[in-house]
């Protein structure tokens, strides 16, 4: 049925449905966003907001492509094309989700990474508990027991243990080694991953002092230099969008993975310094004052001891990313610090030389993401540190 000017209502319709359907769901959308958006803001919730920027990014483009499309293409072709790129989204996005499943089946035995990320969070949800106190130890008296020499280990994700068992970190190896040859010893762990030599000063202070250590063990790396990390280089986002990238570095395998690619070739094209490069830059100047900044630290934290009568080690870990290298790069600053323990007299244990030499043969690190001591390596370290405080440790215990 045709109107007295010859068209027919039907047609009419469909022609306008063609370019209107699209422009109407793509401003439901953007309208939802701007919704989203005033939300996020009142409520101050970031990833609403996030959200909101998404969907109205996509109203308004799928609005400005439906409009264009039927202007420039004509109805017919225009919804042709629109299918088709509707089909090759969806095709890229049934892809990544196929990706995104491949990576965490291939990558099932990852566990930490050195950035956090995907593999990090899911390993700390599973193999992770902290004590009321917040830190990866037992509950444990602040009374000391009867007849008890009580071991206090301070120091950042080596001695929390990225990666391994509790059972497997050298402080609970000491402790079972101890305990196995009769020696009433209670271990307590503080580590506390990203500390450095001022966090773990106040840890002691505030936290350790309290419950009475007998003997304090200070697990010390090269990052412990940096007091403040601001100065830090940052490498370039994969993503534009800071909120996006965070998304998915925390929920996303193969977004982790790709990341770690992209770090990589940044770092190959001179984009983004090596951790080495940018450590000898800051702390080449031992007189400089992030360089005594750390000395302070420590020698305070001696001090703080010395006051309450409670001797001390420090455990030096070297990086095992790169202690196979010919020339170790943080040689520099290990021996900044074994130079304060002579001055001070204190007794220090440098596992660079153990670490060397164990790596030609056998693998130290968590994995291919992650630098942290692995559970032979703990063992190595365990091992080094009863042969050097064990008679210590164990002449304490008799008393």
């Amino acid at each position: 049925m045709r109107s007295a000017r010859g068209t027919n209502p039907i047609e009419t319709l469909e022609r306008a449905t063609n370019v209107r359907g699209p422009v109407i769901a793509s401003v439901i959308v953007a309208a939802t966003g701007g919704a989203l958006f005033v939300t996020g803001r009142t409520s101050g919730q970031p990833l609403l907001i996030f959200a909101a920027k998404l969907l109205l990014l996509v109203g308004i483009t799928s609005a400005m492509l439906a409009w264009g499309s039927r202007r420039l293409l004509g109805a017919s072709r225009a919804k042709t094309v629109m299918l088709n790129m509707a089909l090759v989204l969806g095709s890229l996005l049934v892809a990544a989700v196929l990706g995104e499943f491949a990576a965490r089946i291939a990558l099932r035995g990852i566990t930490t990474t050195g950035r956090g990320g995907y593999f990090f969070h899911r390993w700390t949800a599973g193999h992770v508990r902290l004590n009321s106190a917040g830190f990866r130890e037992r509950e444990f008296d602040s009374v000391k027991p009867v007849g008890i020499y009580r071991i206090a280990i301070l120091g950042d994700s080596f001695a929390f243990g990225f990666g391994i068992e509790e059972s497997e970190r050298f402080g609970n190896l000491i402790a079972e080694a101890l305990r196995g040859k009769g020696a009433g010893v209670e271990v307590l762990n503080f580590g506390h991953a990203g500390a450095d030599t001022g966090d773990e000063l106040k840890i002691l202070k505030q936290t350790v002092l309290p419950v009475r250590p007998d003997f304090v063990l200070l697990q010390w790396f090269v990052n412990d230099f940096e007091m403040s990390r601001d100065t830090r280089p940052e490498p370039l986002p994969l993503v534009p969008s800071w909120t996006l990238e965070r998304l998915l570095h925390r929920y996303s395998a193969i977004y982790y993975v790709c990341d770690e690619r992209w770090v990589t070739l940044q770092g190959w094209l001179g984009l983004y310094p090596s951790f080495a490069d940018y450590m000898r830059a800051r702390f080449a100047d031992p007189f400089g004052a992030d360089s005594q900044a750390e000395i302070s630290a420590l020698t305070e934290f001696l001090r703080v001891l010395r006051a309450d009568n409670i001797p001390m080690g420090i455990v030096l870990f070297p990086d095992l990313r790169v202690i196979k290298q010919e020339s170790y790069p943080f040689g520099f600053l290990h021996d900044r610090v074994l130079k304060l323990c002579d001055e001070q007299g204190m007794d220090c244990l440098d596992l660079r030389g153990l670490m060397a030499r164990a790596s030609t043969t056998s693998n130290l690190k968590v994995n291919r993401f992650d630098g942290h001591p692995n559970a032979f390596a703990n063992r190595i370290a365990a091992d080094a540190l009863l042969e050097r405080f064990g008679s210590t440790w164990r002449a304490g215990s008799a008393r």
